[in-house]
């Protein structure tokens, strides 16, 4: 049925029907220990059902969690990828649906490697209008502190727009992530790798031990990125003193870090063998040579913009149900286009399911 050739229509009906179909492959996927089973008819199914405008429904949410469950981190992007532009109440929607979705997709990116993309959602589930503080909006907060580190090397601010009542859940609950970043923001690595350590039993038990961890990795890199603003060339031995790199293996860690930046195109850079040894090797950094698009950002922002205004006029519209304001939808269509980050980090992403893949609550 859902490889068919005919058209869809999004009805509620039809969404019924699908979502039906989708519990019962969910069971047999649980019996057979195999979430892959419904992840692609899942995914066909939602893009038949949202050709003609990309609303959500409750069958984005199974997509993300079942897709995060069989670790395939690219079948769902053609789904995730699509900026939610319309809410419709009558598909059965609701908050929770909602929060785990973007929640889940999140993770779907982080899994890829594509942390900014992942912030964008992130900061929708934190920043959802609430009376109340959802247990998803907080685990995405904690998520938001680590990913805000690997990408940009510090905490991004929530949206303006963000509850009260959440702002204040997070100092509340998130402390320990929120010191964890001011360590790192002192690019520090010692003091980072104590702090890492400190908290090791919290990162644990919130299963985000592995992004912790990463940190380290990124905050050697953030380092490395530094120098070349200020240096043309220094030796492996510099490299190791100035960015704070330590033990036996510094200088063999120092040219793996700078192979993988050149690699991810986050520096440009060659190293040459000057002597025997490997303290004499030498690195020479490069500016990058290819020039920023300014019109083509122009363009893409400008079009965002479009798109922005003209959901004010489906905002009249929308059943109050929801809960979502016109500030929170707009921030929603002017998010990223999805577009990949470069791979950075370990393939390693924590999933915050329990045995039964449901999310922790």
């Amino acid at each position: 049925m859902i490889e068919g050739s005919y058209h869809f229509s999004l009805t509620s009906y039809r969404i019924m029907q699908v979502a039906l179909i989708v519990d019962a492959l969910s069971n047999l996927a649980a019996r057979l220990d195999s979430p892959i089973v419904p992840v692609r008819p899942l995914r066909i199914a939602i893009q038949r059902f949202c050709s003609d405008r990309p609303v959500f429904t409750p069958l984005h949410t199974g997509l993300a969690k079942l897709a995060l469950l069989a670790k395939l981190y690219k079948e769902p992007l053609p789904v995730l990828d699509v900026d939610v532009e319309d809410i419709d109440p009558s598909l059965g929607v609701d908050i929770e649906n909602f929060l785990s979705y973007y929640y889940y997709a999140s993770m779907i990116y982080i899994g890829n490697k594509n942390h900014g993309r992942a912030l964008e959602l992130l900061s929708v589930a934190i920043s959802a209008p609430s009376q109340a503080v959802s247990l998803i909006q907080l685990e995405s907060y904690k998520k938001y502190v680590l990913v805000s580190l690997l990408h940009n090397g510090k905490l991004h601010t929530v949206p303006k727009y963000t509850a009260n009542v959440v702002l204040k859940s997070i100092r509340r609950h998130c402390s320990q992530y929120i010191e964890f970043a001011e360590v790192y923001e002192n690019q520090n690595i010692e003091e980072l790798t104590a702090a890492l350590e400190k908290r090791r039993i919290v990162f644990v038990k919130d299963n985000n031990f592995g992004l912790a961890s990463q940190c380290l990795r990124a905050l050697q890199h953030l380092k490395i990125q530094g120098l070349t603003k200020t240096y043309i060339t220094l030796s492996v031995t510099d490299i190791v003193d100035k960015a704070g790199f330590t033990g036996s293996q510094a200088s063999a860690e120092v040219g793996k870090s700078i192979l993988e930046m050149v690699q991810q195109g986050r520096i440009f850079a060659s190293i040459e063998h000057t002597g025997p040894g490997e303290h004499e090797q030498m690195v020479s950094f490069y500016d990058n040579p290819d020039s920023y698009d300014t019109s083509a950002s122009l363009a893409s922002l400008n079009d965002k913009m479009t798109r922005a205004a003209q959901v004010g006029e489906r905002l009249g519209r929308q059943d109050k149900s929801t809960s979502l304001n016109r500030d929170f939808l707009s921030r929603m269509l002017l998010m990223g286009d999805g577009a990949q980050m470069p791979a950075m980090y370990e393939d390693e992403v924590d999933i915050m399911v329990d045995d039964d893949g449901r999310l922790y609550a």
